[in-house]
């Protein structure tokens, strides 16, 4: 009986993360009226775990860094590059102008730019990696449940809704990015990884006025080689020209 109840398990896992998922959606169903997009913040944050993957987190003989770090020192390489392609694919697909920490020099916003990275609580990936200049509204906890952490974080509401009245700003736009890795077999140990990026709008009083998410279909790993980690994090181009098709629908031209 337990056989069958894995076999069930894995099979439901598997056609769960096995999709790829483009979707846009606005909080009045309707699409929005923007004359110009804040995009204040683009991140990276940790590796999604759901299940254990044994991504080395201390380095074995022979090595100066572990899994998690160079995993880490990529994310830290690449996040720049993916801000400046999404913000690209935003100008050439949206009916609005799009503005980004760099259009911004009012001194009183220093106080919330991000030199490179902030630290969260997660203790196996435990930095956020920013955009250049880019800034910040909250703390971090684990980034595990990103409805809690972001969409619905009452704290980083109130922030962007000060932010936004202080220098009056009509929205106020943040990109979240992650790698997410799944075991299919926990004999085999084989692996699959995918990319995700979270685009959420939020108004001048901090409410949540649109959300697009961008989900890959995984690609299968070994989970050994920070090559394959690397390869899904640059799929960033294909993850933005496809999200851009639902998002670009939610904006009155």
């Amino acid at each position: 009986m337990r056989a069958y109840y894995f076999i069930a398990l894995v099979v439901i896992l598997s056609s769960c993360i096995a999709t790829t998922q483009f979707t846009a959606k606005t909080q009045t169903g309707h699409p929005i009226a923007l004359d110009t997009l804040n995009l204040l913040s683009v991140m990276i944050g940790p590796v999604l775990q759901p299940m254990p993957t044994f991504i080395r987190t201390s380095a074995i003989s022979g090595e100066k860094k572990s899994t998690a770090e160079k995993i880490m020192d990529t994310e830290a390489e690449i996040i720049n590059t993916i801000r400046q392609d999404l913000v690209q694919t935003l100008r050439e697909s949206l009916p609005c102008e799009v503005r980004t920490s760099k259009d911004f020099t009012t001194p009183g916003m220093n106080p919330y730019r991000v030199h490179r990275s902030l630290p969260n609580e997660n203790k196996n990936f435990p930095i956020v990696f920013f955009g250049e200049g880019d800034m910040n509204f909250q703390e971090f906890g684990k980034l595990n449940n990103l409805t809690s952490e972001l969409k619905s974080n009452q704290t980083m509401r109130e922030s962007i809704a000060a932010f936004a009245q202080k220098f009056n700003l009509t929205n106020v736009a943040i990109c979240y990015y992650r790698l997410a890795v799944f075991d299919f077999n926990t004999y085999s140990r084989s692996r699959t990884a995918r990319l995700e990026s979270y685009l959420l709008i939020f108004d001048r009083r901090g409410n949540l006025a649109l959300e697009a998410t961008g989900i890959l279909l995984p690609t299968d790993i070994t989970g050994q080689n920070i090559d394959e980690y690397a390869a899904e994090l640059n799929r960033y181009r294909t993850m933005h020209s496809m999200l851009a098709i639902p998002l670009s629908r939610k904006f009155l031209d």
